[in-house]
């Protein structure tokens, strides 16, 4: 097969494939593997390129209307993730990332050199037969045929529906032309013998395309409501993060919106429903992009998007699929994006435009030289093969363990974790599952009846890994939250066991809430640490903090009064239960936890009766045990486990 006809069929194959590719190999199906298949598909079709070149002893390089933005936003992207990534590994190995943003230029590239005019439409044919695919998909998993998910082959459900919306302009659109065009253009158009199944086609897929989106945004507004940062917290920590030079010119860095969310997210955050969710990327792709990669690449992006929406009024080729681009583009603007959109809208761009050539370099002159051409394709490809195999493999491993602990399967998750750890040593959640995975180990040794000397010399070897674990992640991405968190409850958990804990799981939860200083949670957390350890007083301190920061949530009132008894402030700790009870529904079970703490106080406090309750605003649900570690979810004592609930019920 000729090396340009292979490279178009290998084209048309990756993008059929593309929206419906994922393996449950890995921890996440969907991202993880479409990253994966776009890099796998990118590095063989430069080798194919490569190979042409040879072929026909001239590279002809085009130009087209988006290269020159889409070449500075990549430079603000590779200089962000330069000089601000706190983690590379991770940077280039998140989905949507670095390396996304880098395969869609790269794509980008490749299809408007590899593509002839009259193979885009073909190109964009494809895409429309995945479309009606997912359709089905969802038309057959909302009417019982397919066992229910929140995932379709495409990803979340919010971007499948993005990506048909997309799509679903393109059926309309041929459909719309033809009814309104004159008989001349329809005569033309019935010359073709398939005229008559191709728009039977696009009929059927405009019907099936738009019903699975009815159905499918009908439960997004309902029961599968996506859980989104609200665009104006997402708006106002990008605003928080441009007041730093550096970061206004370079954003938090790539992979770091965590960062950026715990550091400068606004108070009124803790008056909406998300209040207790550490978001890892922002309301929309664009605000992302501005947050992680800073003002000037977000720049960029509005200026693609201003210019693809000039296109609509100053050229008539291909409009379709102009129309479509702008879709796509606003689409990110205002809605966070996912694989299959963020490619689905590169296609667009490349397929859009008319490319021009603008120089030609001729090898005829260099003879066997020539060949040597395709030694820096192969390199890349070997490049990719070994580091992306040895990255894709620790993240194989990685599953597993978390299968084994599914299992309760302890010392195979252990063996796993460490594997993906020696593949990939530079994963900070890797470190953190093996360090909870080897308190796990220690608390099943020392819950033994009948321990055995080797028992005994492990206990404490597994604490020590714990720790050591804990630490390794902290180093790695030492500005992440859940790092901080993870080290927290491993030294919370030890209290008791080891020398020094307690001081070290204060210091650990003070950094924690130095990196998320608005959450109520963080200084709940500390203050029942504090009311474990009988400081009263400070416990007191953080409860109060807690409620000036949240002063609808029960649970910060109940520990509050707890403290309070704790130390004989009896009327005060009495109006903060009362005020705890007002805030939970009469009819919980949580009532019961607030009788029992008022049976601990003296009879001449509780003599006039029964708890009144007052009705106060409240932004959600709430119940005595929103945080993990509060004395209401410990009985109001300490623990004395060496690991974390949630390791358990693993």
């Amino acid at each position: 097969m000729p090396t340009e006809k292979l490279i178009k069929f290998s084209t048309f194959i990756f993008v059929f494939l593309f929206p419906l590719f994922f393996l449950q190999v890995v921890p996440e199906f969907y991202e993880y593997n479409k990253m994966a298949l776009l890099a796998l598909f990118l590095a063989a079709g430069f080798i194919l390129i490569s190979a042409g070149v040879i072929t026909r002893q001239k590279l002809i390089v085009f130009k087209d209307i988006y290269f020159l933005p889409f070449s500075l936003l990549i430079g603000f992207v590779l200089a962000s993730t330069l000089f601000q990534s706190p983690n590379l590994a991770i940077t280039l190995t998140t989905p949507l990332a670095t390396t996304t943003i880098v395969e869609g230029f790269l794509l980008y590239l490749f299809l408007t050199y590899a593509l002839d005019e009259h193979e885009k439409t073909t190109l964009v044919q494809i895409l429309l037969i995945d479309a009606v695919l997912l359709s089905l998909y969802l038309i057959f998993l909302y009417t019982g045929l397919f066992p229910k998910s929140i995932q379709t082959p495409a990803g979340s459900l919010l971007s499948t529906v993005s990506f048909l919306i997309v799509l679903g302009i393109f059926p309309i659109y041929c459909l719309l032309k033809y009814f309104v065009s004159g008989d001349e253009e329809k005569n033309r158009i019935m010359q073709s013998p398939s005229w008559g199944y191709l728009y039977l086609f696009y009929g059927g897929a405009a019907l099936v395309i738009t019903i699975a989106v009815i159905t499918a945004s009908i439960h997004l507004a309902t029961n599968q409501s996506p859980i989104l940062l609200p665009l104006h917290i997402g708006w106002a920590i990008m605003l928080e993060t441009f007041k730093n030079i550096r970061t206004l010119a370079l954003g938090i860095g790539p992979a770091n919106f965590v960062t950026a969310f715990t550091l400068s997210k606004p108070l009124a955050i803790n008056s909406s429903p998300v209040w207790n969710i550490v978001f890892t990327s922002s309301s929309s792709f664009l605000l992302n992009l501005l947050t992680e990669y800073g003002l000037f690449a977000g720049l960029l992006y509005i200026y693609i998007f201003i210019k693809a929406v000039k296109q609509l009024f100053t050229d008539a080729n291909f409009y379709a699929f102009k129309i479509m681009a702008v879709m796509a583009l606003f689409l990110q603007i205002i809605l966070p994006t996912g694989m299959v959109v963020f490619t689905t809208c590169v296609i667009l761009l490349a397929v859009s435009g008319s490319k021009k050539p603008l120089f030609e370099i001729d090898f005829s002159s260099l003879g066997l030289l020539k060949f040597l051409l395709i030694i820096p394709s192969l390199i890349i490809f070997t490049v990719i093969i070994y580091f992306g195999g040895k990255t894709y493999l620790a993240e194989v491993n990685f599953k597993k363990s978390l299968d084994a602990l599914v299992n309760n399967q302890g010392t195979l998750a252990y063996n796993f974790q460490r594997q993906a750890i020696k593949l990939n040593p530079f994963i900070d959640r890797y470190h953190n599952a093996l360090s909870q995975t080897n308190l796990a180990l220690a608390n099943a040794l020392a819950s033994k009846k009948d321990q055995t000397a080797e028992d005994q010399q492990n206990i404490p070897r597994l604490v020590q890994q714990a720790i050591d674990e804990a630490r390794v992640s902290i180093n790695l991405f030492r500005t992440n939250v859940v790092n901080w968190d993870n080290l927290t409850k491993t030294y919370t958990n030890i209290i008791g066991y080891a020398d020094g804990a307690d001081n070290f799981a204060i210091q650990s939860q003070q950094q924690k809430i130095t990196l998320d200083p608005l959450s109520p949670k963080n200084r709940i957390a500390l203050g029942v640490l504090y009311l474990n350890l009988k400081r009263y007083p400070d416990a007191e301190m953080l409860f109060r903090q807690a409620i000036y920061l949240k002063p609808d949530l029960a649970n910060a009132h109940f520990d509050l009064a707890v403290a309070l008894r704790s130390q004989e402030k009896y009327d005060e700790a009495y109006q903060e239960l009362q005020t705890a009870a007002s805030l939970i529904p009469p009819d919980s079970g949580d009532m019961q936890k607030i009788e029992q703490e008022l049976s601990l106080f003296p009879e001449e406090i509780t003599a006039t009766g029964s708890l009144k309750l007052q009705k106060v605003k409240s932004s959600e649900n709430p119940t005595l045990e929103p945080a993990e570690s509060s004395p209401s979810a410990l009985n109001l004592l300490p623990s004395q486990s060496l690991i974390p609930t949630a390791v358990r019920e693993q």
